[in-house]
């Protein structure tokens, strides 16, 4: 029986790479809590109550990342405030709630897609990433341009009708 010397060889340069490539994952952090073959829990959470203090960890820490989630949160809040404050309907509410909760949504999702993008280029520039940013950015603003119009809508008969009876309650004394 000949023993064939390149069979051995065969499996090498992909195994070589795969190798490699699991050290570079590894290197950035990318394969923590992966072991071996062994399938792992990974990041998951223990209960409802834990996944509910991880969510809202991850909000606190957007929030104190993300200068445009706190100008977004800010104006929010403000929309929220100023709707209490005119007695908007329930409908109006409805309507607000959902697009203000869109655009908190919308500027999550931009900055999730900004971090990912910083971790698979590893910081390095490059200009499918710089687009990827701008794209999501992008849907980003559309989303909170439409939703500031949906409140603007929803705020201003009622702000002008305060301002009006304000302003005929200085002008006119009586």
């Amino acid at each position: 029986m000949t023993i064939n010397p390149d069979f051995n060889q065969q499996n090498k340069p992909q195994r070589r790479t795969k190798v490699l490539v699991r050290r570079y994952l590894r290197q950035m952090g990318l394969l923590k809590g992966i072991s071996g073959g062994k399938k792992s829990k990974g990041f998951a959470a223990p209960n409802f109550l834990a996944s509910v203090k991880y969510a809202f960890e991850g909000l606190w820490f957007a929030l104190k990342m993300e200068r445009n989630l706190r100008i977004d949160a800010y104006l929010v809040s403000g929309a929220f405030a100023l709707a209490g404050i005119l007695g908007l309907s329930l409908e109006a509410w409805a309507m607000l709630l959902q697009m203000m909760g869109f655009v908190l949504f919308a500027e999550l999702a931009n900055t999730v897609v900004e971090w990912l993008v910083d971790l698979l280029t590893n910081g390095n520039y490059d200009i499918r990433a710089k687009r990827i940013k701008d794209i999501a950015a992008g849907a980003c603003l559309i989303v909170a341009v439409a939703s500031y119009g949906v409140a603007g809508i929803l705020l201003l008969p009622k702000l002008s009708e305060r301002f009006y009876l304000l302003w005929c309650w200085v002008a006119y004394p009586s």
